[in-house]
């Protein structure tokens, strides 16, 4: 509902005016909390879609965007120390994740959600945000190696001359450009050094 994600956003508000999180994590939790509540929103709308309109691309898009979102909660809570109720509430249905599995990664170490997550494909994109969280990149690589995930899913689509996965990939870029621009913008104004910028922005082409 939209009081509990106003709720969960005021505790990381306390943690930043408390000097427990720095400017740049809490603009990227609050960025995530304000999508995640969207997705929220979008859940039903994509169930009336798959009911109408069967596609197997549709499915598999929505699973790796379920995927992705459900892992960068994740890492999120498990990285803050948070408890394990905001992954438990935040948690979305429609990927390939099993919500206790998440939730039973949340007490194992580092080394042991690598391994689990090995064999799903997502390892690498965790370790990476990690090494850079811990390197004070914050989660601005996490968003990016999302971005470039889904571009690779998009790349057999530069052979299709028709069907909704043209229009999916067109939208796509469409997006990418206009958060480049948003990135850019709001790195300046807040007067982040360009290579953090830089950090964020994904290396994609079509």
């Amino acid at each position: 509902s939209n009081e509990t994600h106003l709720s969960k956003l005021a505790l990381y508000t306390r943690m930043l005016y408390k000097n427990k999180i720095s400017n740049n994590d809490y603009n990227s939790i609050r960025n995530n909390f304000d999508e995640e509540y969207r997705k929220k929103l979008e859940q039903e709308e994509w169930e009336l879609v798959f009911e109408e309109h069967p596609n197997s691309f549709l499915q598999e898009w929505r699973s790796l965007e379920v995927d992705l979102f459900n892992l960068g909660l994740f890492l999120r809570i498990k990285y803050l120390n948070q408890d394990a109720t905001f992954l438990d509430d935040g948690f979305i249905h429609g990927g390939t994740f099993e919500r206790i599995f998440l939730l039973r990664l949340l007490e194992e170490p580092w080394e042991t959600v690598y391994k689990e997550l090995r064999r799903t494909g997502y390892s690498e994109i965790i370790s990476s945000s990690v090494r850079d969280l811990e390197d004070g990149w914050g989660f601005v690589s996490w968003e990016r190696m999302c971005q470039e995930m889904k571009w690779h899913m998009l790349q057999p689509v530069k052979l299709y001359a028709f069907g909704v996965e043209v229009l999916f990939a067109y939208l796509f870029f469409k997006e990418i450009e206009l958060s480049v621009v948003r990135k850019i913008l709001v790195g300046n104004a807040n007067g982040l050094k360009g290579e953090i910028i830089k950090k964020g922005v994904p290396d994609v082409f079509f």
